[in-house]
């Protein structure tokens, strides 16, 4: 899956993806496109990049980040250059 296709892990940012209201339909149709990196192209998509993003929210709502649940909002993500070491 290429959900952030453009991402690069030595750039130092935090590459952003945010989908908007969708309905099922929309959903069902744009997310196979997902496997190509293409769902960029739909309306709905935005893509941001950023060396910090804040996520707030009016109610209580749970955060995942690679499908695992990490906490609760409101977070702070940060880049932290080069604090992995990556063995190609």
């Amino acid at each position: 899956m290429y959900i952030a296709p453009h991402a690069d892990p030595s750039d130092g940012l935090l590459d952003v993806i945010v989908i908007g209201d969708v309905s099922k339909a929309e959903f069902l149709i744009t997310m196979p496109k997902v496997y190509k990196g293409t769902h960029l192209t739909h309306p709905k998509v935005d893509a941001y990049r950023a060396r910090e993003v804040r996520v707030e929210a009016e109610g209580w709502m749970f955060l995942q980040a690679d499908g695992e649940l990490i906490g609760e909002a409101p977070v702070t993500f940060r880049v932290v250059p080069q604090a992995l070491r990556v063995r190609v």
